[in-house]
């Protein structure tokens, strides 16, 4: 019996032996690199439905079974154009006895992997393409990796336009778990985001393979940007934390998620604030374009919603920043500390603000390039310079005929107007605002770089001239009257508003009403 066992014994490993020898002849066959070339290349084409060249396949049998391929270009069918979709410098393959017969494979490593994404194509594009064969399209995959690498990879996007700088990504340490032709891959990777510029961790799935549009393949996931500098953006300043989810195709991507940055600033002369976002954009890879669906931003406490676009334009460091805002129930004084950095703001209050803002690229401060235009309005608005809110309030006490010694209450403005701000001139083409007794109407500038006021208008009063003016004075006032009513205003007087911000000059200008009146 103990014969007949080591018999038996001998005889399995006799069969195992020949059948390990039969299966490595068998892949030392369907491995011979002259052979096994042109139907790799076969094999990809019809899976990708791509035209694919390869400069070079070497196979290593020992220690292991290796297929080492140098050279690999996959390019959209019609379309010689365009650079080819897919670069591979090199690929190493690691081959078991049984995974040739299973079409499965345990590791790829991709060496100088470069994505280049072509524009959507259009109707007209697409006639030229082939359609993918019925085999196919039937999903019968080429074969399936357990794990893909690519330690350096690089995404580029390319834009129509022939002189565009569409957006460029390197990609470190991608891992591409399950990956297939016919089936959705599971991937991780680190990516150097260039707008904002920061290093950006993402997770997701990437396919199926869209065999008749490549770029539509989908894909989908998660991202963490830990930190990243708003200062790639030539006027803007920050760190920005941001964390969301993407999905889509890799020309039209959808992103969904929220930012914070605490020291948001742009180059106004103004201080860093508090600005946190939640937002929906779209990315066009194609033209470099980040669109802004919709963003929900707080500056400080100010909420504002925000739409526009970051669009790339040809050159390094080209963005036209270009967006609407509208705030509804905002702060005076968290607005003006993006364009004013004083210990306390000028002003407080409430503040509603329709307006286009466009940043155009080019060198220079913000404020010499920023444009704006829009509507505003101000709501129980207070100056917090003792001075100013003194005069206004003494207008307030003259616009209602009181005495110096009859008490009024606080004085609280509200404010309304137009403006449009261009090369860091602010212009306002109409500016009213009220205090109990006086409405105030004014067109004029303010010139951000020296705090310049130049400003004219009228104030309309309550009561008469000589009443406003009161005591003995307003015997001798009191035959003027009439030059200074109008349409049954008690007295509606030419103003001027000059000096700057810090020490403004009120002004009457009394030769506007003989003038007028002549």
């Amino acid at each position: 019996m103990v014969g007949v066992s080591r018999k038996h014994v001998w005889w399995a490993l006799a069969a195992a032996t020949s059948l390990v020898l039969v299966l490595f002849a068998g892949a030392a066959f369907a491995l011979r690199a002259g052979a096994l070339k042109p139907r790799v290349i076969r094999a990809l084409a019809e899976a990708l439905n791509c035209d694919v060249t390869l400069d070079q396949l070497d196979v290593q049998l020992v220690p292991v079974i290796k297929i080492v391929g140098d050279g690999l270009s996959v390019r959209l069918h019609g379309h010689p154009e365009l650079p080819p979709y897919i670069e591979v410098t090199r690929f190493t393959v690691n081959v078991g006895l049984l995974s040739i017969y299973r079409r499965h494979v345990d590791t790829v490593v991709l060496d100088g992997l470069r994505f280049n994404v072509p524009p959507t194509l259009t109707q007209n594009d697409a006639a030229g393409a082939t359609p993918a064969s019925p085999a196919a399209r039937a999903g019968r995959p080429l074969f399936s990796v357990n794990h893909l690498v690519a330690p350096e990879a690089t995404v580029n996007f390319v834009g129509k336009v022939a002189n565009s700088r569409p957006l460029s990504f390197a990609v470190h340490n991608l891992d591409v778990r399950n990956a297939g032709i016919d089936r959705a891959a599971n991937f991780t990777a680190s990516v150097a985001n260039p707008i904002p510029e920061g290093l950006v961790k993402v997770a997701g799935t990437f396919g199926p393979w869209n065999r008749d549009d490549p770029p539509q393949t989908p894909m989908g996931g998660t991202y963490d940007l830990p930190e990243g500098d708003l200062g790639s953006i030539n006027g803007i300043f920050g760190r920005v934390q941001s964390a969301g989810a993407f999905s889509g195709q890799l020309a039209d991507i959808h992103v969904k998620g929220t930012s914070r940055t605490p020291d948001f600033s742009l180059d106004l002369g103004g201080a860093p604030v508090q600005l946190d976002t939640k937002f929906v954009v779209t990315v066009n890879g194609t033209t470099g374009t980040t669109s802004l669906d919709r963003v929900d931003a707080m500056l400080i406490t100010t909420p504002l919603i925000v739409t526009g676009a970051f669009t790339n334009l040809p050159g390094d460091g080209n963005h036209d920043v270009t967006l609407a805002v509208e705030v509804t129930e905002g702060r005076i004084e968290d607005l003006l500390r993006l364009a004013i950095n004083t210990q306390k703001p000028v002003l407080i209050g409430d503040i509603s603000l329709k307006a286009t803002v466009q940043l155009p690229p080019g060198v220079g401060t913000a404020r010499h390039r920023l444009y704006a235009a829009g509507t505003f309005g101000f709501g129980r608005a207070r100056f917090t310079d003792k001075d100013v809110q003194g005069k206004l309030k003494e207008l307030s006490r003259r616009g209602q005929g009181k005495n110096q010694d009859e008490v009024i209450s606080r004085v609280a403005t509200s404010v309304s107007g137009t403006f449009s701000l261009m090369r860091g001139l602010l212009t306002f083409p109409r500016v009213e605002f009220a205090v109990p007794g006086a409405a105030i109407k004014l067109t004029g500038t303010y010139v951000m770089g020296t705090e310049a006021l130049n400003f004219t208008g009228t104030a309309r009063l309550a009561v008469s001239l000589s009443r406003a003016v009161g005591g003995f004075k307003s015997i001798f006032i009191k035959p003027f009257n009439p030059f200074f009513r109008k349409n049954g205003d008690g007295a509606v007087i030419p103003i001027a508003i000059t000096g700057t911000r810090g020490q403004p000059q009120f002004k009457l200008r009394l030769k506007q009403v003989f003038k007028k009146e002549k």
